[in-house]
């Protein structure tokens, strides 16, 4: 369940965990009577990532520029992390992964402007790295290389082969800084391709 410091009209603290992108939890948060949000259970669960999804703020309102994660097991809330310097907008996605713990409850507090939440996820393992590859108009095999809730990039090497013109084929790519890369496809290419 999700309870809140406060919610807007239709944006209510259970939107930031009904499994939905496209609803979210809005509070009134400020400076001086920072919101709050508690997701609890009613058995323990293990926590080992968490991804907050964020909606952008209206045009000229305030942005979310620090949240603190605290957890709440055997009887006392802990510090979990801090996200955010205080001046600078955090991302869109914020993902944190933990060392495994155990807990009751999760709460994000510290939150100075208004949040809307899209949702928050607790994962018990560790997600996977997100390989998505794509071809393009112009001959080119196009991806995106990231964390397994998309919101850091993994700068490694993307190695793709297969055969073209009868011969084996092999290239590589580096990722920029969004996870994005481009390969050129030869003429010819034919069959499956791998992606180290």
């Amino acid at each position: 369940s999700a309870t809140a410091s406060d919610e807007s009209i239709g944006h209510f603290a259970q939107q930031a965990v009904d499994g939905w992108l496209d609803s979210d939890w809005e509070s009134s948060g400020s400076a001086s009577n920072p919101s709050w949000i508690e997701l609890s259970w009613l058995a323990p669960v293990q926590l080992r990532d968490l991804v907050i999804h964020r909606r952008l703020p209206d045009q000229g309102a305030a942005d979310l520029t620090h949240l603190k994660a605290e957890i709440y097991s055997s009887g006392s809330w802990h510090d979990l992390f801090e996200v955010g310097d205080g001046k600078n907008a955090l991302p869109f996605i914020v993902y944190q992964h933990v060392p495994v713990q155990t807990i009751q409850k999760l709460r994000l507090s510290g939150l100075t402007a208004p949040a809307n939440i899209n949702e928050v996820e607790v994962y018990s393992q560790s997600l996977p790295t997100w390989l998505d590859v794509r071809g393009d108009a112009r001959g080119n095999i196009v991806g995106v290389l990231t964390d397994g809730a998309g919101a850091h990039a993994i700068k490694a090497e993307v190695q793709a082969s297969g055969r073209a013109g009868g011969n084996p084929w092999k290239a590589a790519a580096m990722p920029g800084d969004w996870g994005e890369f481009t390969i050129p496809m030869p003429v010819g290419l034919t069959g499956p391709i791998e992606f180290t």
